[in-house]
């Protein structure tokens, strides 16, 4: 619970969490059967979650790395892959090993921004809800492989999957 407030879903906690700097939060974690409440102080904390460059010995291959997925990563891997392409890059390294995932909206978007038209993914509820996210009519058409490891997980595999079933890139 976040304010004694069950959250919805991982991207419902983070937003609950996420706060103004210097602002307080109660945190509570449920271990078996003990109730552990933290009253916590938010900080302002920066992190980049997309780094790249050109591969030196193949300067038509760019490399983007994402770490994770948070506010900004699609913003960010887009500005990386315009940067690689006025570099010359052709084909590109999408390496999402050891990325544990995050927020699922920012890997909906890169792959709405990668994809052509077609399903993202779908979303199942406990109630029997079911939404649909789809790729627009409109594609960045990169030549692409996607690196994975047994520590890629949560939104990494949304966008991997995506990639991967609609045949955008090799996993």
């Amino acid at each position: 619970k976040v304010d004694g407030k069950a959250p919805a879903d991982v991207d419902d906690a983070v937003s609950m969490i996420t706060g103004e700097a210097g602002t307080k939060v109660k945190v509570t974690v449920k271990r078996g059967d003990e109730t552990i409440d933290f009253d916590l102080n938010r900080q302002h904390i920066e992190t980049d979650s997309v780094a790249y460059s050109v591969l030196d010995d193949q300067p038509e291959i760019g490399y983007i790395c994402i770490t994770s997925f948070i506010k900004g990563t699609d913003d960010d891997f887009k500005a990386a892959v315009k940067d690689l392409k006025s570099k010359g890059c052709t084909k590109f390294i999408l390496d999402l090993r050891d990325n544990g995932g995050g927020l699922t909206d920012p890997s909906i978007k890169i792959a709405d921004y990668l994809l052509p038209a077609c399903k993202i993914m779908s979303e199942n509820t406990k109630d029997g809800t079911e939404t649909v996210y789809n790729s627009k009519a409109s594609s960045a058409d990169l030549d692409m492989v996607i690196l994975v490891n047994g520590n890629t997980a949560s939104a990494s595999e949304i966008l991997t999957a995506a990639l991967q079933d609609n045949k955008a890139g090799t996993v």
